[in-house]
């Protein structure tokens, strides 16, 4: 495939990304002493990768996300969808093909197709009961709601939900 480089928006004549998913810095003319001004060339930029599996770059001094600079620069976005998905799944696979716009809905409903991510029970980030106080709760017939909340630290209402089956569903 032929590498296809353009101007990233809001920085056109500094720094391009490429449909293979490559960040470069442009040539430029710098202050330099003594002689006034030198010619610093262009490079593309070194990726680090986050913890997260995300690859960024360094711009302006700004740290900037390189699947979000691909999408910004190649790709249109006329519904304004907030998140960028990676397609395959692989956080680090930043070409032009493999990057799509899309809302917090539908990464999540991507995430859990491909087996991304588990957002079910205690594997849930907002998970604030594991599964076994859950069978506990489920299992006690004698206490009040309110009283098996004070147990667990969380809502009534939520004590509720789970005895009727509206959260926790897969257990």
């Amino acid at each position: 495939m032929i590498e296809v480089w353009k101007d990233i928006p809001n920085y056109e004549g500094m720094y391009q990304v490429s449909n293979l998913g490559n960040v470069k810095s442009l040539d430029k003319i710098v202050s330099h002493y003594p002689n006034g001004t030198r010619l610093r060339k262009g490079k593309v930029l070194k990726q680090q990768k986050l913890k997260s599996g995300y690859l960024i770059v360094s711009i302006n001094n700004k740290s900037k996300t390189v699947h979000r600079l691909i999408c910004e620069t190649f790709i249109s976005n006329p519904h304004k969808k907030k998140q960028v998905n990676h397609i395959n799944g692989i956080k680090s696979d930043n070409r032009v093909k493999n990057l799509e716009w899309c809302n917090a809905k539908e990464n999540i409903a991507h995430a859990k197709k491909l087996g991304l991510r588990n957002f079910e029970g205690s594997k849930s980030v907002n998970a604030k009961l594991t599964e076994q106080q859950v069978i506990e709760i489920r299992s006690d017939k004698i206490n009040l709601h309110k009283d098996i909340a004070e147990k667990y630290g969380v809502e009534k209402s939520l004590i509720s939900k789970i005895k009727l089956r509206k959260m926790w569903t897969h257990i």
